[in-house]
């Protein structure tokens, strides 16, 4: 057992098996008129330390797949490069993308706006993704309003502790830093 998850060990019928118990979950903020079908359906899960987290992980699929089409189907080739990457440099234990999640990952990407991904569609893929890198950069750098989301559009990407965003902010640019570096020398 996991803090989120339970361990089914293998047979020789089946292989390891993890399965997170999560019961649904009824975001009505949005709705205004008092329908009980208006809502955004999450999943709602208890770790074994008490926390409790509420994910939209159907959002974030039709999100990620609106983007991806908005984009000239270059969003998701993008994020799986990036997220390969940030597995290759977490192996080579490259301090930068010890503690990066590839949620976190693909969240920085959605935030990019849809006309860098198509303004400069017609680049070769590699080329293509260090220019991406630069603008998230940049955005990471300039950006004091904080509002960036995760793939969801609904949960804000850093916490909400206004010290605390600073801390993680400052991670993924440290990250996204040492990425544009690691691609350019290795990608």
């Amino acid at each position: 057992r996991h803090d989120k998850c339970i361990n089914i060990k293998p047979t020789r019928e089946r292989n390891n098996i993890d399965i997170v118990p999560a019961l649904q979950y009824r975001n009505y903020t949005q709705d205004f008129y008092k329908n009980e079908e208006n809502y955004i359906e999450g999943t709602f899960i208890k770790t074994d330390k008490g926390e409790e987290i509420i994910n939209y992980p159907f959002k974030h699929l039709e999100n990620s797949y609106i983007k991806h089409d908005k984009t000239y189907r270059r969003y998701r080739k993008l994020v799986r490069i990036m997220k390969y990457l940030m597995y290759d440099m977490q192996k080579e234990n490259i301090a930068e993308a010890k503690n990066v999640s590839s949620f976190k990952v693909e969240s920085l990407l959605f935030n990019v706006n849809n006309m860098y991904y198509i303004t400069n569609s017609n680049m070769k893929l590699g080329e293509h993704f260090q220019e991406i890198l630069n603008i998230l950069w940049q955005m990471l750098l300039s950006d004091t309003n904080n509002r960036w989301v995760e793939a969801n559009g609904i949960k804000p990407l850093f916490l909400n502790n206004l010290s605390l965003i600073d801390t993680e902010k400052q991670k993924y640019v440290s990250f996204i830093s040492k990425l544009k570096y690691y691609f350019r020398y290795f990608g």
